[in-house]
């Protein structure tokens, strides 16, 4: 009988043990590497293991979704957190790594990426205050390439519809009339919007240099420029 009572407390003890280690492992977070890009895992309902982590709220999903790694970030071990903030910041680290040598190369398509990097950093929010400066910095650099490219684009448009009333204006038509006086009206504001770009060096020197109203995103623009 004693015997009997002493297995059952042995494996009382056991399975108290499993269930703590099964709880602390749940909580666990854990970041692999798999070439260059990062994804991040959480534990399983058990002793051991973690499988892909997979929130369900689509907010989250963006944030915690992987990502490459630029060749010029290193790439790092794996890892495991006891909590959400300590995979917070390292995860915030890593993309703010990657987003600043996107932002610094020198075609469209990598400043896009590093656009998109920031916007998963948007969704931490317990940021250390060392990142959160690094991410304004970014932000409003990023910014200025953003302003330009839409400054282009705009003057594009209106360069396209000062196009169209002329046309609209030359020939005997219903519009002929409001054409040459809404074109009397716009020329001279184009004129003084594309003088004052180009005195900020943000225009091309020419207006046949001007992107079209629907082209690509702009060539990224390195962000230690005139630094």
């Amino acid at each position: 009988m004693q015997g009997a009572l002493t297995l059952l407390l042995i494996l009382g003890l056991i399975a108290a043990v499993v269930l703590l280690l099964a709880e602390r492992n749940q909580r666990r977070y854990f970041l692999q590497a798999q070439g260059r890009s990062l994804t991040i895992e959480r534990g399983l309902p058990l002793p051991y293991g973690h499988t892909p982590y997979r929130p369900t709220d689509p907010a989250e999903a963006h944030t915690y979704r992987p990502f490459e790694l630029p060749p010029e970030v290193a790439i790092p071990g794996d890892e495991a957190f006891d909590d959400r903030l300590e995979l917070d910041r390292r995860w915030a680290d890593l993309l703010l790594q990657a987003a600043r040598a996107r932002l610094n190369a020198s075609d469209p398509t990598h400043l896009e990426e590093g656009m998109e990097l920031l916007s998963q950093v948007d969704g931490l929010p317990q940021l250390s205050a060392e990142q959160q400066h690094l991410a304004r910095q970014l932000r409003s650099e990023v910014a200025f390439v953003e302003a330009t490219d839409k400054l282009g684009r705009a003057m594009a448009a209106l360069r396209e519809t000062e196009g169209l009333l002329r046309l609209g204006s030359d020939s005997p038509n219903g519009h002929a009339k409001d054409s040459a006086d809404l074109l009397d009206r716009l020329v001279p504001a184009i004129e003084q919007l594309q003088r004052a770009a180009r005195s900020e060096g943000v225009m091309p020197a020419e207006r046949g240099d001007l992107p079209a109203p629907d082209a690509g995103p702009p060539a990224a623009v390195p962000l230690d420029a005139g630094r």
